[in-house]
């Protein structure tokens, strides 16, 4: 469900297929929309849960990862009580969240979308339903053409999804112009530590991450999030 005030509050049950079916996803949240999309198969979708997929912990989750640029809250229910774990510290290393053993996850709270945001996803892949080799994601407050706040995440290129603090750094506060975007290509590579594996190499991840990182952002700019 979504409220202008409280933002979008994504249930238990709710699946990757309907947050393609939601127009408050599609006009506010396009990163959300745009990793759901390329989520897996349609039959997967209808069945995959939003929430599963954060506890599932991969470093390569999509919807995962665009959850992640907006800075959603997980909250956690168990006998005790209720407890709220933002999603900056619910990943703690490869496989292991937050979560403790007797918790269920009973709700997902996204933030309202703010006057001049913007985001997007991308992600790329050996074959079209595969899982990524390498995604990132972005959600930026935008006045004019100056950055004034930045969340920028990638996946595959940790044991977590990782945010990328000193990149953020570069772009807040500044004007958006082909000069920082450059600089912020650069700067991704120190910021990231990916592996080889079956889909890709830490080399060719390495060497994508920054371009991958500036035609994200460059996609969100250009409000086309939920085109591709």
């Amino acid at each position: 469900s979504f409220d202008p005030k409280q933002g979008l509050t994504i249930g238990a049950k709710v699946t990757v297929a309907d947050i393609l079916k939601s127009k408050d996803v599609k006009e506010y949240y396009p990163a959300l929309r745009q990793a759901a999309k390329v989520f897996a198969t349609p039959q997967l979708r209808n069945s995959a849960t939003v929430l599963g997929n954060i506890l599932r912990a991969s470093p390569a989750g999509d919807c995962s990862l665009a959850l992640f640029a907006t800075g959603a809250t997980l909250t956690l229910s168990s006998k005790a009580g209720t407890r709220e774990v933002n999603l900056d510290d619910f990943w703690i290393s490869y496989g292991v969240t937050a979560r403790q053993n007797d918790e269920l996850a009973v709700k997902l709270q996204v933030p309202p979308p703010v006057k001049g945001q913007k985001s997007a996803f991308q992600r790329m892949t050996r074959t079209k339903e595969d899982l990524s080799k390498i995604n990132a994601a972005v959600c930026l407050q935008m006045e004019d053409n100056m950055c004034t706040a930045a969340r920028i995440v990638m996946g595959c290129v940790g044991p977590t999804l990782l945010r990328l603090p000193e990149t953020e750094k570069l772009l807040t506060g500044s004007e958006v112009t082909d000069d920082l975007l450059q600089k912020i290509s650069k700067q991704v590579a120190s910021e990231i530590s990916p592996i080889d594996d079956k889909r890709s190499s830490a080399e060719y991840r390495n060497k994508v991450a920054g371009v991958l990182v500036r035609r994200v952002i460059e996609l969100a700019l250009n409000g086309k999030g939920n085109e591709q």
